[in-house]
């Protein structure tokens, strides 16, 4: 895949995410902050949802990878703080919902999924 075409992929899955982890119809007028999950990997621990945010960040970090970005954007580090912002602002308006639960467990593993696909990405 040529590095231009990563990035309209890119774009794509972005928004691909963001259709996907926004609460769209269960939004609220207030915040539910004594439902968040603030230490990582504590109870209650679901597999299937590390599991699912692993993979679906997965290809973030490959795309990014793959797009060649030049200069500091090229980098790791930003793909990491990039895509770990947009899982943190998803998890933002989690607080605005009935229906969903914000923790930190879910930005730790979309990082790792990040990482696994950057690494992905750069095997020959």
């Amino acid at each position: 895949m040529n590095p231009r075409t990563a990035r309209l992929c890119l774009a794509a899955w972005t928004t691909l995410l963001l259709a996907a982890l926004v609460p769209w119809f269960d939004v609220t007028d207030h915040t539910h902050w004594m439902k968040v999950t603030w230490i990582p990997f504590s109870p209650p621990l679901r597999p299937f949802d590390i599991l699912a945010n692993v993979l679906a960040f997965i290809p973030f970090g490959a795309l990014w990878r793959i797009s060649r970005f030049e200069g500091l954007r090229g980098r790791l580090i930003t793909a990491v703080s990039l895509g770990g912002g947009l899982s943190l602002c998803a998890e933002y308006t989690q607080l605005y919902s009935h229906s969903r639960f914000p923790s930190a467990t879910d930005v730790a593993t979309n990082a790792i999924g990040i990482l696994v696909g950057w690494w992905w990405a750069t095997r020959p």
